[in-house]
């Protein structure tokens, strides 16, 4: 699995967590208190409703299929694979811009 899409995974489920922690203190009714101060349950409810939405967004980023945010072409770079429409660089080009980032060739052109 790709850094990100651990990442991605990880949050998920820390998520998950706070969401079921929600969950269960509107189900049950539970109070929490701060010293004096009662936190109503309306907290709770929108509470579950943004980590819920948040952890199922995460679980769906990791576990996607196909393009992740790691698997993404660079931009300007041409993705199109229709039959005779190939990328437009030249293996000149590729071998003038590789030479110019300070690289050395290993094989003759």
């Amino acid at each position: 699995m790709k850094p990100q899409r651990l990442y991605c995974f990880v949050t998920a489920v820390l998520l998950a967590v706070v969401a079921v922690a929600h969950l269960l203190r509107v189900v049950y009714g539970l109070e929490v208190r701060v010293g004096e101060a009662s936190f109503p349950m309306a907290l709770s409810v929108l509470g579950l409703a943004v980590a819920g939405a948040l952890s199922l967004w995460g679980f769906l980023l990791a576990f996607a299929r196909g393009k992740g945010p790691s698997d993404q072409a660079p931009e300007g770079s041409q993705t199109s694979t229709a039959k005779g429409s190939g990328p437009s660089t030249s293996s000149r080009e590729i071998r003038q811009k590789f030479a110019g980032m300070g690289g050395k060739r290993t094989s003759p052109p």
